[in-house]
C-alpha cells in the first residue's frame, strides 16, 4: 500500500521550473530517500509534501486523500505530517520534554501527553533528560529531540530535510542508524531528502534519484547501485568505471576482455555499449604472475583510506584504453601496489551495460571512460573488433 502518491507534480518559482512532472510513490512503513544534487528540487518537493508550498499542477495524495491538486488543497496542520528541518529548530526556552510535547493536546489529555513524551524520551535514548534545555544537549541529541517532536502526534508521514548535514562524520553515521531504528520501531512512513549517497544507500529501504525536477530511477539501494538507469545515475551513486564495449549475447567485449553481463539480452547483440564496472569489481595482482592474455595496467596513484585504498590505473593492454579506478583492501590482503608498478587486472562478477554511446569526457570526477566512440548508427568502429575474445571475468 502506498502512503504517498505523487503524479505529474509541477512547481516553478517565477519563470524558473523546479519540479517538472515528478512522479513518486512512497510505500507505507518504509523509509524512502530522495537523493539528488543541489538544485535538483529535493527541498521544494519536501515543502510541497508538507504543505508549505502549493503545486502548480499535478496531484499529491497522502493515505489515499488528495491534499494538493484538482482544485483541492489541505493546510499543513491538517495533513498529519511531521517535519524535521536541517537544524532541528528546537525552542530554546522550552525543556526537552516541552519541545517533544509541543504538538500534543494540552488540558484534559495531559496524562496521555506525558505518557507519550516519556515513551519517546526512552525511544530516543534520552530517558531522564526531559528537564534539560536544548543548549545542554549535544548536536546529535538535539536532532533526536527534533525527531521525537515530529513523531509525538503520530503523523501519517515524517519528512526529514537533510537532518544530519550539520553533524561531524562520526556522529552522523551513528545518529542515522539510531534514527532508522526509532522510525522502524514507530512503523512510520518516512521521506528523507539528501545529497549524501552513502547516507541514502545505508539508511533507506527505497532510494529515488532526482534530477532536473524529476525522479529518474527508484528502487532498493542495491538495485540502483548495481543496475543504474544510465551513466549519470551510476556516477552519482558512487565511483564508476565506464568503458566502451561490444555486446555479444551474454558477454561484452571490452578493453578489459570479455566480461559477463548481469542481464543478458537487455542490450542487442552487436550493439556498441557503455559498460559499468564498479571499482570494487577490479582485482589487481602482480603482472608477472598473470596469464599472457590478462590485461595489464600501470599504477598512477594510490589513495589510502584506512579500511581500503583507491588505486588509479592506466590500462596498457590492447588499443588505447580508459583510465580505471580500483578499490582494494588496505591491509595484508591488499595488493601493496605503488605508483609506477604494472599490475594484472581482472574483473569479478557481472557488469551492467547500456546500449548508448560512451559519454564524451569524464562522467564525473570518479568516473572513467575511453576508447573510440561508436558510430552514430550504434555500430562499433573497426578498432573495437580487436576487443572480442580477449581476457575475461573471474
Amino acid at each position: 500500500m502506498n502512503e504517498v502518491t505523487i503524479t505529474g507534480l509541477h512547481k516553478s518559482y517565477g519563470s524558473v521550473p523546479v519540479l517538472a512532472g515528478l512522479d513518486l510513490s512512497v510505500e507505507a512503513g518504509l523509509l524512502t530517500a530522495v537523493l539528488g544534487p543541489s538544485g535538483s528540487g529535493k527541498t521544494t518537493l519536501l515543502r510541497v509534501l508538507a504543505g508549505f508550498e502549493r503545486a502548480d499542477a499535478g496531484q499529491l495524495s497522502i493515505a489515499g486523500e488528495c491534499v494538493d491538486g484538482g482544485g483541492r488543497w489541505v493546510a499543513p496542520e491538517k495533513r498529519r505530517v511531521g517535519y524535521v528541518p536541517q537544524e532541528g529548530c528546537l525552542f530554546p526556552h522550552l525543556s526537552v520534554a516541552a519541545n517533544i510535547g509541543f504538538g500534543l493536546a494540552k488540558g484534559p489529555g495531559r496524562r496521555d501527553r506525558n505518557r507519550r513524551v516519556g515513551e519517546l524520551l526512552e525511544l530516543i535514548g534520552l530517558d531522564g533528560m526531559g528537564e534539560r534545555r536544548p543548549h545542554e544537549l549535544s548536536g546529535g541529541q538535539q536532532q533526536r529531540v527534533a525527531l521525537a517532536r515530529a513523531l509525538a502526534p503520530r503523523p501519517r508521514i515524517v519528512l526529514l530535510d537533510e537532518p544530519f548535514a550539520s553533524l561531524d562524520t562520526g556522529l552522523r553515521a551513528t545518529l542515522r542508524d539510531d534514527v532508522r531504528e526509532v522510525l522502524r520501531a514507530e512503523g512510520t512512513t518516512t521521506v528523507l531528502v539528501t545529497h549524501d549517497q552513502d547516507e541514502a544507500l545505508s539508511i533507506a529501504d527505497v532510494v529515488a534519484v532526482m534530477r532536473h525536477g524529476r525522479i529518474v530511477q527508484a528502487g532498493s539501494p542495491r538495485e540502483l547501485y548495481d543496475a543504474p538507469a544510465d551513466a549519470e545515475v551510476a556516477t552519482f551513486l558512487g565511483m564508476a568505471n565506464l568503458v566502451p564495449g561490444i555486446v555479444e549475447e551474454s558477454y561484452a567485449a571490452t578493453p578489459l576482455g570479455a566480461l559477463c553481463l548481469d542481464c543478458p539480452g537487455r542490450v542487442p547483440a552487436g550493439a556498441a555499449a557503455t559498460i559499468l564496472i564498479r571499482p570494487e569489481q577490479l582485482a589487481l595482482g602482480p603482472a608477472e604472475g598473470c596469464p599472457p592474455d590478462c590485461p595489464r595496467a600501470a599504477v598512477c596513484r594510490v589513495d589510502y583510506h584506512g579500511h581500503d585504498a583507491v588505486v588509479r590505473l592506466q590500462l596498457r593492454t590492447g588499443p588505447p584504453g580508459p583510465d580505471l579506478v580500483a578499490r582494494v583492501p588496505a591491509g595484508p590482503a591488499g595488493t601493496g601496489a605503488r605508483p609506477g608498478d604494472v599490475v594484472g587486472v581482472t574483473v569479478r562478477g557481472g557488469v551492467h551495460a547500456w546500449a548508448q554511446p560512451a559519454p564524451s569526457g569524464n562522467g564525473g570526477p570518479e568516473a572513467s571512460n575511453g576508447g573510440a566512440p561508436p558510430h552514430e548508427d550504434g555500430t562499433a568502429p573497426p578498432e573495437w573488433e580487436s576487443l572480442a575474445g580477449t581476457g575475461g571475468n573471474q
